[in-house]
C-alpha cells in the first residue's frame, strides 16, 4: 500500500520521508559494507546454561538478512544505532513531531499506541479471532499496537512499566520502554 500510494520502495520511502527528516543516517534494512564494523554479534539466553550466550555468526540465515535483505518488511527487519532508535522514541513520546519536523499526526500516534492484540498466556487475541504467538514464555499483562508492544496490566508483566507504555524488543531482545505519562 505504501509503495503504490507513494510510488516508492517501501524502505527509500521510509528513509526519504522518516529517517532522513528524523536525522537517523543509520538504520538499514540492508547494513552498508562500510558500516558492518559496528554490527555486533546478537545474543540469546540459553535456558540450558541459565545464561547469555552469542548467537553464531555460522547461522547466516539469521545475520545475513541484514546485509542482504529482499524483502522489506512494515513488522520488523530494521537495523539501527541506539541513537536513532532513541530519536524515532522521542518522537513517538512527543506525539508524532521532533525538532520541529511532523512525522506523524498524534491522532496516528495515539490509534498505535493503543491495544489491539491482547495477550493472555500463550495466546493473543483481537477481537473475535485467536492465533498463537511465539510468545508461547511471555506472560500477559500486553497486548499490541500498530507497531509496538503496549502495557496492559503493569502488575502482570513481571518488570516495572505503566499501563499504556508501549515496547519493542527487537531481534537482540533489548526492551526499549516508551512511557506516555
Amino acid at each position: 500500500m505504501v509503495e503504490r500510494s507513494s510510488g516508492l520502495v517501501f524502505d527509500d520511502f521510509l528513509r526519504t520521508r522518516r529517517f532522513e527528516p528524523l536525522d537517523m543516517p543509520d538504520i538499514f534494512f540492508n547494513v552498508p559494507e562500510d558500516k558492518r564494523d559496528g554490527f555486533l554479534p546478537l545474543h540469546y539466553w540459553n535456558p540450558e546454561t541459565d545464561k547469555l550466550a552469542t548467537i553464531p555468526e555460522s547461522d547466516a540465515d539469521f545475520t545475513q538478512r541484514y546485509f542482504d535483505t529482499k524483502l522489506f518488511s512494515g513488522g520488523g527487519g530494521l537495523v539501527s544505532t541506539a541513537r536513532d532508535y532513541l530519536r524515532f522514541s522521542e518522537m513517538m513520546r512527543r506525539g508524532g513531531e521532533l525538532d520541529g519536523v511532523r512525522i506523524l499526526s498524534p491522532k496516528t500516534v495515539d490509534f498505535m499506541r493503543q491495544c489491539h492484540l491482547h495477550a493472555t498466556g500463550n495466546e493473543v487475541r483481537g477481537g473475535a479471532q485467536t492465533a498463537p504467538p511465539s510468545l508461547q514464555d511471555y506472560v500477559g499483562g500486553f497486548g499490541f499496537g500498530s507497531g509496538f508492544g503496549v502495557t496492559t496490566d503493569p502488575a502482570s508483566i513481571q518488570y516495572m512499566d505503566s499501563e499504556g507504555g508501549y515496547f519493542w524488543g527487537g531481534a537482540g531482545g533489548l526492551r526499549s520502554n516508551s512511557s506516555v505519562a
